[in-house]
């Protein structure tokens, strides 16, 4: 369902999981220096479940995406 999502949207910041996810969409309503940080664009947080990103990264730039993989070095 995230990856429908993503094609409305341009930038995408991919996550490993459900929890990285709310976090992140937390941080970008209740954080006002995070926000600003980003500035204002139009982006959509993708749970990527897991740390397998390459297909969704190749997939999400051939739609002309601008993506960013946010990950712990786990993998």
């Amino acid at each position: 369902m995230d990856l429908a999502s993503s094609i409305f949207y341009e930038y995408v910041i991919i996550v490993e999981g459900h929890s990285e996810k709310i976090f992140y969409e937390f941080l970008l309503n209740k954080n006002e220096s995070f926000k600003k940080k980003l500035g204002d664009k139009n982006l959509f947080i993708m749970c990527n479940s897991g740390i397998h990103f390459k297909e969704k990264v190749s997939l999400l730039k051939k739609l002309c995406k601008k993506v960013i993989v946010l990950t712990d070095n786990d993998f």
